[in-house]
């Protein structure tokens, strides 16, 4: 889990970086559209979009393949604890030091624990958003708020309302 985490950090990093070049790019682009169709420029600004596209592309494929590499490693050390479990319960159940019910209920507990542990693997990618997300939400609230001012005052209306011939 804390490989895992370390790896997913670094690659979510680099794929958030990417594609916050490729959103810069695409403002800038629409903030100069006027003058980019003016000087004819398209053919050498799509160049541009297609590479910070690409890396983008490229960075969410690498971090979503680790994230694979890492939930098929969490599945296999399930299935083989499960196995080795097994089997060596067989061989102290041969030799009579060990009943079958206790084989059972080491096998459910450790396959509690090493689910547990594939779960963590498989959501780190989620815990780590959160906790960014959380970093984000303290950081806004944490910002002094601007005293509202009236730019035009208004005099408070003097209404009055009748009503006449009114039913229910």
């Amino acid at each position: 889990a804390l490989v895992s985490s370390l790896v997913m950090r670094r690659r979510t990093k680099n794929a958030e970086t990417a594609k916050l070049d490729r959103n810069t790019l695409i403002g800038e682009l629409l903030q100069a559209r006027t003058s980019l169709k003016a000087l004819a420029l398209r053919d050498s600004m799509r160049w541009r979009f297609e590479g910070h596209h690409a890396n983008t592309i490229d960075n969410a494929a690498k971090r979503g393949g680790s994230a694979d590499v890492f939930q098929t490693m969490a599945t296999s050390l399930a299935m083989l604890s499960t196995v080795i479990t097994t089997a060596y319960g067989a061989l102290l159940i041969l030799d009579l030091e060990l009943t079958i019910g206790v084989l059972i209920a080491i096998n459910m507990l450790s396959s509690r624990l090493i689910n547990t542990l594939t779960q963590l693997v498989s959501q780190w990618r989620n815990i780590f958003e959160g906790r960014k997300a959380v970093g984000r939400m303290n950081s806004f609230f944490a910002e002094k708020i601007e005293p509202f001012e009236r730019n035009v005052d208004h005099a408070t209306p003097k209404a009055r309302f009748n009503l006449d011939h009114v039913q229910f």
